[in-house]
């Protein structure tokens, strides 16, 4: 009875054992050196609080589903080229006609608000740096020339002031094409747009568009369609 009890105790452990092992082998190297030496996970901030303290607030609006709240890729494929270009992001929307995708990008991620006023030579700079990496343009990790940036500020379309006003409270806003190099990203969008708003006090939002064969030629109108969604704070007393 004794040899039949200690055979089953051994049979048992055994069999913990080798799914403990068999786990642990699913498991990849990052998994096991942050169980091993008990590291948390990292934790991102919602997007709205990342805007908020750049002065730009979000309105939820049913027409746009949120598709990731915090920082994130724009896909998982490793291979994809504009993954690759425009890096993490700080969120995610799509349209309710799930045609348009929007990545969501802030200049700045402070603890606390901004300082303002942001200079605009200062928050030109900085802005035609971060589009000419997307044109692979200048000496890569080299700062702009002043001719680099004359440059490539003509491979941009300026929008009404008004345009901006209306829609996101803003004071300037121009906008770039994405160039996906003839490939599909999320295997549905193929083209795209980088839009970028500038607030009173020079404090950018980055608008990534990302948008199917067909729908590319309605870009108009998804950006009318956020309207009030993203909007700069009126500051006059900060």
């Amino acid at each position: 009875m004794k040899k039949a009890a200690v055979l089953i105790l051994f049979v048992s452990l055994s069999i913990g054992v080798l799914i403990q092992a068999q786990e642990t082998k699913k498991k990849n190297p990052m998994q096991k050196l942050i169980e091993e030496n008990n590291i948390p996970k990292q934790k991102y901030e919602k997007f709205w609080v990342i805007l908020e303290r750049n002065y730009i607030t979000y309105h939820p609006d049913e027409k746009w589903n949120v598709v990731s709240d915090s920082l994130s890729p724009i896909c998982t494929d490793d291979k994809c080229y504009i993954k690759n270009v425009l890096g993490l992001q700080d969120g995610k929307l799509s349209y309710k006609d799930g045609k348009c995708m929007i990545a969501v990008g802030s200049a700045f991620k402070p603890g606390k608000k901004l300082p303002i006023p942001y200079k605009y030579e200062e928050a030109r700079e900085y802005i035609f740096s971060r589009v000419s990496n997307y044109f692979e343009w200048g000496k890569k990790f080299r700062s702009l020339s002043n001719q680099d940036l004359k440059d490539v500020e003509m491979m941009v379309k300026d929008y009404p002031a008004e345009t901006a006003q209306s829609i996101f409270n803003g004071k300037s806003m121009f906008i770039y094409p994405l160039n996906f190099k003839g490939e599909y990203c999320q295997e549905k969008y193929r083209y795209g747009r980088g839009v970028v708003v500038l607030g009173k006090y020079n404090v950018p939002l980055y608008l990534y568009f990302f948008m199917t064969d067909e729908s590319i030629v309605d870009f108009d109108k998804y950006l009318s369609e956020l309207k009030g969604l993203f909007w700069f704070e009126d500051i006059e007393n900060v």
